[in-house]
């Protein structure tokens, strides 16, 4: 059983609420851990598709010391390990996702948490800028943002500047983001973007 540390309740929340917003199949996690579950085994229902419990699980294994902490929460939907298994699925597999509105070449990318400010997100001078986020929770210290959501991540500066080195070392998203260097993607009046505003409301966030 992984505690979940009081600095990871927000931003876990937050990524697993911006995964498709109140109909994502994260959401009933979200929910859980709003309510003050206290282990992420606690806040797995038990009609969570197996994919998700395989994301759950692979959570885990960035647990520090027992617990998921915010730089777990980080690593896990941050990393490049997170970038290619939505890639795989949007390219490759062609499988459904909850960012449909997001085309598929440009989809694994907005589907990896990405550290912003004020929706810029820029890594060696390449830039990407996202419109019509959804602010979830208090927009303090360092925020990062997933697909449609933007939250803070609780974490350190060093934090950051660790996973944009590690996604700078990623052939395949570097690549990505060059071909979508100095683009906008505007989540104004999309599906996900209500989804996400709903959720909001429904998680008190």
């Amino acid at each position: 059983m992984f505690e979940i540390d009081e600095s990871a309740r927000l931003p876990l929340t937050a990524s697993f609420a911006t995964c498709g917003g109140d109909g994502g199949p994260m959401f009933p996690a979200a929910l859980a851990i709003a309510a003050g579950k206290n282990s992420l085994l606690g806040a797995v229902p038990k009609e969570l598709l197996p994919a998700t419990k395989r994301s759950l699980g692979m959570l885990e294994k960035e647990a520090v010391q027992g617990k998921i902490t915010s730089l777990s929460v980080l690593r896990r939907y941050g990393n490049p390990s997170h970038f290619r298994d939505m890639k795989e699925e949007a390219a490759n597999k062609q499988l459904f996702s909850v960012a449909a509105e997001v085309p598929a070449n440009l989809r694994p990318l907005l589907h990896t948490l990405l550290p912003v400010r004020n929706g810029r997100y820029e890594n060696q001078g390449l830039v990407i800028t996202l419109n019509g986020l959804v602010p979830l929770g208090p927009q303090k210290g360092l925020i990062v943002a997933h697909l449609a959501g933007s939250f803070s991540c609780y974490c350190q500066q060093e934090e950051i500047d660790d996973l944009l080195k590690a996604q700078t070392e990623c052939p395949e998203f570097m690549e990505m983001l060059k071909t979508h260097n100095g683009t906008t993607f505007d989540y104004e009046g999309t599906r996900l973007q209500a989804a996400t505003k709903r959720a909001k409301h429904l998680l008190g966030l």
